[in-house]
């Protein structure tokens, strides 16, 4: 399991991690890794157009995306929203092998923040045997 506390804020279209990250070793190369990720605040603010694209990496390549635009109203209010996501995953391997959350703003414009006030985000793997 991992979590993190830590406000992370972009401002930019391109992705950038979340500080949220966990690792899982395999028993058998043929188990599945069930992925359970939260992040209970993602917010926007300052541009009408801006909202948080949210995706998962196993180590450095992008297996899902989840959460596009959250956040956007189309007003310049600010907006605080969850997202979430379950996702199983066939990693193949008895390695160590980790997960992470990444983040961009589709607007790329004012801010969008995951961890709003220093919410907890979590991620939780579980082994699935075959």
């Amino acid at each position: 399991m991992g979590s993190t506390t830590t406000p992370t804020v972009n401002s930019t279209s391109t992705y950038a991690d979340t500080t949220l990250t966990a690792t899982i070793t395999c028993q058998s190369s043929s188990s599945k890794v069930l992925v359970l990720v939260s992040h209970p605040t993602v917010s926007k603010a300052g541009d009408l157009n801006s909202g948080a694209n949210l995706r998962l990496l196993r180590a450095a390549g992008v297996i899902a995306t989840f959460g596009s635009g959250i956040g956007y109203t189309g007003s310049t209010l600010p907006v605080t929203a969850s997202s979430s996501l379950s996702y199983l995953d066939t990693p193949a391997t008895t390695s160590a092998t980790t997960y992470k959350t990444q983040f961009s703003n589709n607007a790329n414009a004012a801010s969008v923040t995951v961890q709003t006030n220093s919410t907890i985000s979590t991620i939780i793997l579980l082994e699935v045997s075959a």
